[in-house]
Formats: structure tokens, sequence, C-alpha cells
């Protein structure tokens, strides 16, 4: 058995994207080729070096969270995944630095709002039509129109201009230190304008009633990334086949990535030590542990920037909306004994910027304190306890299993007279009742849509996981809002420090989260597997798999 581990960006990570912001706000000129991009697939490895396409097909056990492969709909951490693999960006984020992609080169004006990219002239579908500036514009438009969970990404937006077919200029509300990092992600996905109209789709003001095109989007693409999507059948599999018109420098290294949707782990483990699959997703820590002596199996521990918390609702009536039961909530967890459920590496975020990423204070401070948290019940005349259900999607996540760890918390809330009764649903239920703000109290994960400590600001009220899941709408807390607003807009490191550590500081004593875990992944292979290329945001980069 073989055991590595794959390095999160650190905050250097952040920083290399600010001082970006920063010089192209001088007026320079950001240009490099795909061609010219090295990546480092080990911890103090060498830059890869890309071998001839092997064919055949590459199999993974997978326990999915994905409701849609919509580029203007998917949210959801394999979602994006997939479509990391299918699409490209305008530029990337690869080892701590924004770096071109479709854009070949980008500038910004005096006023730090205003973009100037130049795309590369040779980058074609999978049709063989070749990309332009117009296809950027639908497609940010339809995020944005279509309003779904994804579009609130579109709001830092002023304005979008094809100056030609290969030039693109986008001017935004305000400054934006995070904007780079923000569209290298894969739900700023670029399809094709044509293709996509073809089957229902529009990027008019109307998209939300009159998009259609969401079927054909689910179980084909419209992209110009390495591999295409050519069946989704629900809870069997996703196929992705090679884009043979691929444009780009890592040719697809397979003729079939399939995706299998194995959603007991215990089977995901069994079929990788029978060699049945090549990659499983979902190994726990116990599991990781139990494989360590197997020779067929080689095990990869990644570090994520995920979080995981509990959310009460604040605009659903009963004591768990009380802001005084969070603080409660926050006392009666033994944070150290859920560490050890969750497995080796994880650590316990002082609030939801989580380690790695720009701003993060230090991670394990949050302590038990039974008597601290029964005081505060019975201060806010709660001594005899309440009784509220904990929703959670019955899955694991990051080797994360929520029904353990549910029933964990459930031992804990106990000591302080709250009585849990646990509702772990199915992802779809789930995702669903949280989205439409209907649970008083779940456990839920974040991980952020890109590496900026922007991406965090959605918990601050009227964002989408605040107001949606905890019932904190936009006004309910000027001053934080205020100061997340200044944050987005400060591009001097050591200030904006300052200014995310007040967010914290106010989310910690007044916010609706409890944040107590940020996971290491436990990722599976067969021993000839290689090439594997680990994303906090994304989890895998498909296309660099080899074996």
């Amino acid at each position: 058995m073989t055991v590595k581990r794959w390095a999160v960006p650190t905050v250097l990570l952040a920083l290399l994207i600010m001082v970006v912001a920063v010089a192209a706000g001088c007026g320079e000129t950001t240009t490099t080729t795909p061609a010219e991009i090295t990546t480092t697939t080990e911890e103090g490895g060498a830059p890869t070096t890309e071998e001839p396409a092997t064919g055949g097909t590459f199999t993974i056990a997978i326990q999915p969270q994905y409701k849609s492969f919509d580029p203007a709909r998917a949210g959801e951490i394999d979602g994006m995944m997939v479509n990391f693999a299918c699409y490209d960006t305008l530029v990337r984020a690869e080892n701590g630095e924004i770096t071109p992609w479709v854009a070949e080169s980008w500038e910004t004006e005096a006023d730090n709002k205003t973009y100037i990219f130049k795309l590369r002239d040779d980058v074609t579908f999978n049709t063989g039509a070749k990309l332009t500036a117009e296809d950027v514009i639908f497609t940010f438009n339809r995020l944005k129109n279509v309003k779904g969970s994804p579009s609130f990404h579109m709001d830092p937006v002023e304005s979008m201009e094809a100056l030609d077919d290969t030039t693109l200029k986008i001017v935004l509300k305000d400054v934006d230190a995070g904007f780079l990092a923000h569209i290298a992600m894969p739900t700023f996905a670029i399809t094709e304008a044509k293709v996509v109209r073809e089957h229902g789709g529009t990027d008019a003001e109307d998209a939300d009633a009159t998009d259609d095109a969401q079927a054909w989007l689910d179980t084909n693409s419209a992209g110009s990334g390495p591999y295409t999507l050519t069946e989704y059948v629900n809870k069997q599999q996703a196929v992705l086949t090679a884009n043979e018109n691929y444009w780009g420098p890592d040719k697809p290294k397979f003729d079939k990535i399939v995706l299998k949707q194995i959603d007991d782990v215990n089977t995901q483990k069994l079929l990788l030590q029978k060699g049945e699959v090549d990659f499983a997703v979902n190994l726990t820590a116990e599991q990781a542990k139990e494989l360590e002596s197997d020779s067929n199996v080689t095990l990869h521990y990644a570090s994520t920037l995920d979080f995981f918390h509990i959310v009460q609702n604040r605009s659903i009536e009963g004591p768990a909306s009380k802001p005084e039961v969070w603080q409660a909530v926050r006392y009666a967890l033994d944070y150290e004994g859920i560490r050890e459920l969750c497995g080796e590496g994880t650590k316990t975020p002082y609030s939801v910027i989580p380690e790695g990423m720009l701003g993060a204070e230090p991670v394990n401070t949050a302590k038990q304190d039974i008597e601290k948290a029964k005081q505060i019940m019975t201060d806010a005349g709660l001594a005899d306890g309440f009784t509220v259900d904990l929703e959670y999607p019955a899955l694991t996540i990051s080797g994360i299993d929520f029904s353990l760890i549910a029933q964990k918390i459930q031992q804990d809330l106990a000591a302080i007279g709250i009585n849990v009764d646990l509702k772990g649903q199915e992802i779809g239920l789930f995702l669903d009742r949280m989205r439409s703000a209907k649970m008083p109290t779940a456990i839920s994960m974040w991980g952020p849509d890109y590496p900026d400590p922007q991406s965090q600001m959605a918990f601050l009220p009227g964002g989408p996981p605040a107001k949606n899941y905890g019932g904190w709408q936009a006004g309910d807390d000027p001053e934080l809002e205020a100061l997340g607003v200044a944050s987005s807009q400060e591009l001097d490191v050591e200030k904006r420090v300052a200014i995310l550590k007040q967010i914290q500081d106010i989310l910690v004593e007044r916010g609706p989260y409890v944040v107590w875990g940020q996971p290491t992944r436990y990722y599976g292979s067969t021993t000839n597997v290689s090439g594997i290329k680990t994303d906090p945001v994304f989890m895998l980069d498909l296309n660099a798999l080899t074996k």
C-alpha cells in the first residue's frame, strides 16, 4: 500500500491572487499560453509530462451530490468536477497563481473595475466551432438570468461587451479583489451559444421562465474541454467521452471516464480492492486505515477548503431561531471528539474562512464548556430545554459520515437539554428543503466556489446560504454587511485581513452557524493509477488521470 498526500494551496494562493489583481490594475498585461503551463501532481514533485492517450475506460466509484450538469445550474462539488473536464474558463488557478487559459492575456484600467480580455483564436468547441467573445457573454448572461443556485456569482458584473471575436470587455460594479479567482472556477464554464440555443437555451432576462436547455445539458455538454458528457442515468452513472476536437495541450487519455454511482462506501472499498473500479472518491477515515495494509491499493490524502457546520434558521419560529441558542450550541459541542470521529487531519476552523485561505484565523480554538452552555440556556428562559429536528444528508463527503456526526451532535446537545430528532435524507431532498429554507436546524457542508475569502461572504446576511439556510436576509445586520463590502473592495492584503478578522468575530458572536470541522479527503486508487491532481474547490482534475 502506498500513501500520498496532496497539499491544499495555502494562504499564498490568495495572496498571489490579490497581487495579480493589483498588478493588473496598474496596467500590466498577463500573457501565458496553455502550452507553457505546468502543474505539480505530487507535493514537491516534478512538473507533469503529458503522455499519449492510452484509450480504454477509467471507472470512478462515487456517492454523488450533483443535481445538474448545466453550468448555469450546477453548484455541487462533484458537478463542478465533471464540468471542469467538459468545459473551459477564461483563466485558471494554477499552483497559487491565476494563469491564462481561453484568455491569453488581460489588463485592467485605472478604475480597477474594467477588464479587457484577449482570447486565443484557436479554441474550438467539441463541435469544431470556434469559441468567441459572444459565447462568453451568452454564457455569463445565461448564468445570471436562469437564476439557478449559482446565479449570484454574476452579481459583481455591471456590463459585458464583445469588442471583436477575440476581445472581451467586462466592467464590474465595484472593485472586486477576488474577481480573477472567481472566473477561474467551473461555475463560469463557457458554453457554445449556438448549441445551447438549439436545445432550448436562452440568455434573455426572462431565462428563468423560458430556458429549456437543462434537460439536454444534464446528459450532454456544449463545451470545449477534453471530454464531453455523453450519458447520465440518474442513480446509475455519468459517462464522459474523449473530445476528438480538443484544442488544448493535454489531450484526453481515455476513451471514456465512467462515474459509477455507488452510494454504499463499503461497496466502494470492496470494488476498489477487487480492481473493478480504478478510483474511489468517498472513503472514510476508518476505511483508509483498513486499506493501509492492502498492497493493491494506493491511498491519497488531500487537504480541503471544505468546512462542516450546523446552521439554525432564524426565520422558522421556535427556540432554535434564538441567537442565545446558537451560542449555547457553540459551547455544547465536543470539538475534540468530533475531530477524532472525522479522522486524521481534521481541524476546527474559527469561523467560515477555512485554514489555507487568506484571512483564516488559528484552528482548533473552539472548546466545549457545558456549564456555560447550560447557563446561556437558563438565561434565555430555556432551562427545561426543547426538542428540535436536526436534518442532514445521508451520505459521506470528504470522508465524513453525516449520520455518525449527527449522532455525536445529538449526544452533545442532550447534555444541555436540547433533544434532537435525527432526520437523515437523500441528498436531492435535503438540498431542496435546505434551499427553500424549510429546515429549523441542519448539518451541512460548504466548499468555496473559488479560492478567495470573498466566496465565504455568501454567509453574510443576504448571501445564498445565509438567506436560504439561515433565514438571514439582506439588511438584518448592516454593520456586518458593510464589512463584507469593504473586504471585497480592499486590495491591500494586510488591511483586507484585518477586515476579515472583524467579520469572523461577528459571525462567531451572532451568526446562525456553528463550524465544527474542516476535513481531509480520503481517496483510493488501484496501484497503476497516476496523475492524481486534487483541487480544494472541485475535488479532482479528471483530465490529469492516467493508468
